[in-house]
């Protein structure tokens, strides 16, 4: 599933999303032998962003996000996590 959530007042938003999925595959297995496991992995995902306008052009923002894969295959899990910070300019229509 995703969530998200989300508060403005100017000039700041603040914005929240995650997501979750469950895999389980019906025909790939893990491991060796007469009957190994069906292979499964977990996978969730947080972002939050905040931005501040700086005119009506310009926006300061930060941005973390947070990744996480959980599987029963060897080797194939792992954990990831990500922070920018930048400046955005939007042109005038």
């Amino acid at each position: 599933g995703r969530w998200s959530l989300e508060w403005k007042k100017e000039p700041w938003r603040v914005a929240l999303e995650a997501s979750g999925v469950r895999y389980r595959y019906r025909v790939q297995t893990v491991g060796v032998g007469f009957d190994p496991p069906k292979r499964r992995r977990d996978d969730v995902d947080v972002t939050l962003r905040t931005e501040r306008g700086l005119g009506p052009r310009w926006t300061l923002f930060a941005e973390a996000q947070a990744e996480r894969s959980r599987s029963n295959e060897e080797n194939a899990s792992y954990t990831q996590t990500t922070i920018m910070a930048g400046l955005a300019f939007t042109p005038s229509p």
